[in-house]
């Protein structure tokens, strides 16, 4: 015989589900109203962040986490490494080159030259693997799984 369900803790659960999508939605606004939908160098926080977070498919962009030397002196395949650890999932090289820009990597001069250096470590090391939705993430996140080629 199963337990019966307790719907207030799963209407709790909803509305706090649909608190952070309102907030994610919020975000996602500000941004586009005052970038044009140009993300750039903008920066969430706080529960904004996690709020955008948790929608599938959305790369996530967490500016509190990133402080302007948080990729100084590093090279763009370690910058990278850290920034995948730091977020915990994987990202648009988009989303990657955005972040080095932000921590100041040194190598990270403008976005251009940056996404190409971001596009060409995730290719060349063996320390990173392309999801089947077109992000990256590390290796040791997916065990033994061949690294997928690059188009």
């Amino acid at each position: 015989m199963t337990a019966p369900i307790d719907y207030n803790a799963v209407l709790a659960d909803l509305e706090a589900k649909r608190s952070q999508i309102d907030a994610a939605i919020a975000v996602i606004r500000s941004l586009v109203a005052g970038g044009g939908g140009d993300m750039g160098g903008a920066a969430i926080s706080g529960d904004d962040a996690a709020a955008a977070i948790t929608s599938p498919g959305v790369t996530a962009r967490v500016g509190s986490a990133i402080q302007t030397d948080s990729f100084f002196g590093m090279s763009t395949s370690q910058a990278v490494r850290k920034f995948l650890n730091m977020m915990k999932r994987p990202q648009t090289p988009k989303a990657i080159a955005e972040a080095l820009i932000q921590g100041g990597q040194v190598h990270s001069v403008d976005y251009d030259t940056t996404y190409r250096n971001v596009y060409t470590a995730l290719t060349r090391s063996k320390d990173f693997v392309k999801t089947r939705t077109k992000d990256w993430g590390l290796t040791e996140w997916y065990g033994n799984k061949p690294k997928a080629d690059a188009e």
